[in-house]
């Protein structure tokens, strides 16, 4: 089949979107499929790609569309980007051989419309694969007033895009009751969650990874947070954890990547004599297990009205790694219910700055249950969230074979996350 795939960013780069996009259309590509994908030559993290118009990698065609790529500074600047990525990416379509399948991603918003528009003029089948749920995320996020023209009239067009398109793909059971719950026909949407690479992302010992070593922070409790600083995730409640033990010298605080947050974060820890948290940006994917690997214990987080709408994929790859995570969310979020069917953390609701500390000071204390929260995560991780599932059932979507939608993980007997409330042991 010839399939064209439409996101803002691809390979080089190193946004979530753009490497499992990569993942998915290079496995296409190995199995058969002629694979074109329209993407822009910015970059995630801003500043425009010394890489070429057109290109040929891993068997995949790239059109690299020309985009403003101002960056993210203000709402401005994010508005010229996504326009016009748009308007040359809809030329770049167009411009392709007859695509018996258009897939499309959530970013930048709405640009599902170009698989809408394609399935209109040219026939071809349309598939969405939603990452982030616009305009509702904007809407929660006090980008857009709810009753404003502008929020109604893109909900109005997102509805027709779920509506329309052949085939949904959710990121958990939260996210397709969102979808459902906005037009999407419940035998179209499917959920495939997010992926990371278990061949690549393999547990080790901390006291034999290279980059803890080079930390020279062998002996101290290591806690992460790795991805992005984005307005979707609760930083809020991370601070107070982090102002609470910022000061303690076993303990340190390894924030890796780049956002919108990380700034600011980094001048009130500063400003509050936080002194053992490090800053880093994204490591090279290549080393992406040793710098998972690097931590005892990782922190995720979600913003308490986006459930359902933002899955933070950076589970995935803690979970591959084999490390224990402690989420801060809504307890209807999909990563709640994934800690909590596998056993592979704590969860602590958001606002809950008390609970945070207690549930990492109570992982500090306790190897034995570091260890085996550890090994539940790697467990659970090989048998449903390891790239080939995700990638086979993509596929299956793609080409309109049945799809096998599997039942829930169910935790080993006796295998519970714990909620952590705060003054409470869970």
């Amino acid at each position: 089949m010839r399939i064209a795939a439409i996101n803002q960013f691809y390979w080089p780069d190193l946004a979530a979107t753009s490497q499992l996009l990569t993942d998915l259309c290079e496995h296409l590509a190995a199995v058969g499929h002629d694979v074109h994908v329209v993407c822009g030559r910015g970059h995630y993290a801003g500043g425009h790609a010394a890489l070429p118009h057109k290109e040929l990698h891993a068997g995949v065609h790239i059109h690299r569309a020309w985009t403003a790529n101002l960056g993210k500074a203000s709402l401005l600047h994010r508005g010229a980007d996504y326009a016009s990525f748009h308007a040359t990416a809809t030329a770049q379509l167009m411009a392709l051989p007859h695509p018996d399948v258009v897939l499309c991603l959530s970013t930048p918003p709405l640009v599902a419309s170009l698989g809408m528009m394609a399935k209109a003029v040219r026939g071809s089948r349309f598939i969405y694969w939603v990452q982030d749920l616009y305009p509702d995320v904007a809407v929660e996020l006090g980008a857009l007033r709810r009753d404003s023209n502008m929020a109604r009239s893109t909900a109005a067009f997102s509805r027709q895009i779920l509506t329309r398109a052949d085939a949904v793909v959710a990121l958990g059971d939260a996210m397709r009751a969102q979808l459902t719950a906005h037009g999407a026909p419940v035998e179209k949407v499917h959920v495939v969650h997010n992926w990371a690479d278990g061949h690549r992302i393999l547990p080790t010992p901390v006291q034999d990874n290279k980059l803890r070593e080079g930390w020279a922070e062998r002996d101290r409790f290591c806690v992460m947070y790795s991805g992005n600083f984005g307005l979707a995730h609760d930083f809020d409640t991370l601070e107070h954890a982090f102002t609470q033990l910022g000061r303690r010298d076993d303990i340190l605080f390894a924030l890796v990547g780049d956002g919108v947050r990380k700034a600011p974060l980094e001048q009130g820890m500063r400003a509050r004599g936080a002194v053992n948290l490090r800053f880093w940006p994204l490591f090279p994917r290549e080393q992406l297990s040793h710098s998972l690997g690097a931590a005892d214990v990782h922190l995720i987080s979600l913003h308490p009205r986006l459930s359902g709408m933002v899955v933070p994929s950076k589970v995935y790859g803690v979970m591959a790694a084999g490390r224990p995570s402690v989420f801060v969310g809504p307890p209807e979020s999909d990563v709640w219910r994934l800690l909590e069917e596998s056993g592979a953390g704590l969860c602590v609701r958001n606002g809950d700055g008390p609970g945070l500390v207690d549930a990492l000071m109570r992982l500090k204390d306790d190897v034995a249950l570091r260890e085996r929260m550890g090994l539940k995560a790697r467990e659970t991780f090989m048998a449903r969230y390891d790239q080939p599932h995700a990638l086979r059932a993509f596929e299956r979507i793609i080409t309109g074979a049945p799809v096998v939608q599997h039942p829930a993980t169910r935790a080993p007997q006796g295998a519970k996350a714990v909620s952590v409330a705060s003054g409470s042991d869970g």
